[in-house]
């Protein structure tokens, strides 16, 4: 039995601590499963050439994505927020990064 608990001990991950084996029991805390969709936030900071702007809102496709996972990690994302990106000086309809 020593030798299974060490065994069992080398495969769990760092922070994770075998406390005590009942022969044929083994009880493991999972959790529950969820998936949750979550509404993906841009972050544009866009400026723009005198007189040109938007002719339109700005949409993202897609809009929202689904996760999955615990429960206690799901529960606690409101939304994705994607990466900064800055367009300066916008005078076109594909502006690239940087300049137009």
């Amino acid at each position: 039995m020593k030798s299974k608990k060490q065994s069992i001990k080398r495969q769990l991950p760092s922070g994770v601590s075998l406390q005590e084996i009942i022969k044929d029991t083994l009880f493991v805390e999972l959790g529950s499963l969820v998936t949750k969709k979550l509404a993906i936030k841009s972050n544009l900071k866009i400026s723009y050439h005198i007189g040109y702007d938007l002719s339109e809102q700005i949409s993202l496709k897609p809009d929202s994505i689904l996760v999955s996972g615990p429960e206690n990690y799901i529960s606690k994302i409101k939304n994705i927020e994607l990466e900064p990106i800055v367009f300066e000086d916008c005078k076109g309809r594909f502006c690239k990064k940087g300049c137009c």
